[in-house]
This record gives C-alpha cells, structure tokens and sequence, in this order.
C-alpha cells in the first residue's frame, strides 16, 4: 500500500457505503435504504450504523481479495503486458489481445468496428 492509494480505497468506500445505504445490495441488511436525516441525525440506530459499517468493510475486504487473488492468477499475463508497454509505451487493443489471448466475452460492435479499422491499416 502507498499514500498514492488513499483516494482509491476512499472511492472503493464510498461505492460501498452506496450498495449498503443507498441501493439495498446487502444480503445482511436487506432491500433497505437508510438515507434521510442530516449528516449530524442519522435516521437509523447506532446498532444499525455499526452493521451498516461492519457490512462496508466485509463488502471492500472482499472485492481487495477477489482482486488480489485474480491478479495473482494473472500474474505471469501482466508481467507480458508490462513487458509489452515498456517496449512500445503504448499498445492498442489488438496489441493487448495478442498477448493476453481471446476475451473472455464477446466484443461489443463498437470494439468490433474499431479492431477492423485498425487491421485495414
């Protein structure tokens, strides 16, 4: 970790601190939005608050391991794009294709179009 991650991890809490409060995305509180009040009168109980936190953190240390872990099994595919970008400074998406192999979904047309227009050149 490093002072440079701070704005993301503030940004990875405040998405969510969003699926909790405002959207219902959380198994253990329900299809429940706990917006209203002030910043400074909370509509809820500070038994709620305190699940409501408990549940934020649960939701960003999952993501932070699912990452980590998808990272970790990528590995050596990442080491070939660096490896790629140091070489070149910058590479498209045919260029990232090549080395990372078929998606693992479908393009969309747009890309579609894109990748046909790069290849006629």
């Amino acid at each position: 970790m490093t002072t440079g991650a701070s704005d993301d991890i503030k940004k990875v809490t405040q998405i969510a601190q969003g699926l909790v409060t405002t959207y219902g995305m959380s198994d253990k509180l329900g299809l429940v939005s706990f917006q209203g009040g002030s910043e400074y009168q909370k509509s809820y109980s500070e038994e709620t608050a305190t699940e409501i936190d408990e549940e934020v953190k649960r939701i960003v240390d999952d993501c932070y391991n699912e990452t980590k872990e998808l990272l970790e099994s990528k590995r050596e595919l990442i080491e070939k794009l660096a490896e790629e970008l140091l070489e070149h400074e910058s590479i498209n998406l045919p260029q990232i294709m090549k080395v990372l192999g078929d998606r693992p979904y479908p393009l969309k047309e747009t890309i579609k179009d894109y990748l046909e227009e790069l290849n006629k050149r």
